[in-house]
């Protein structure tokens, strides 16, 4: 299904829906056990959503936990490093579930 979410945020060329897509891909990610996986997709979506310009999604307080959530499980500077990795990929890159 965020195959699909993906697929029809690009054709809308909804910045917002492709935002809350990564972020959801994110938030499966973590629920699968992949943290830095997750941790990617945060970084690549905060780029996006900083390259846009975009403010605050008004799921901001549901997307803050997820990333509290990823940064309580990963060590040391793992999220950090992981994060950053993201930042440098392009959206288009990620979009492998």
């Amino acid at each position: 299904l965020l195959a699909q979410a993906h697929q029809w945020a690009r054709r809308l060329g909804s910045a917002r829906l492709l935002d809350a897509v990564h972020r959801a891909r994110a938030t499966l990610a973590s629920s699968r056990g992949e943290h830095e996986r997750a941790a990617q997709l945060l970084g690549a979506a905060y780029r996006f959503r900083s390259d846009n310009g975009m403010s605050r999604s008004m799921f901001q307080r549901y997307f803050d936990s997820d990333e509290q959530r990823i940064r309580s499980v990963l060590e040391g500077d793992d999220f950090t490093t992981a994060w950053e990795s993201g930042q440098l990929v392009e959206m288009s890159e990620t979009t492998a579930p």
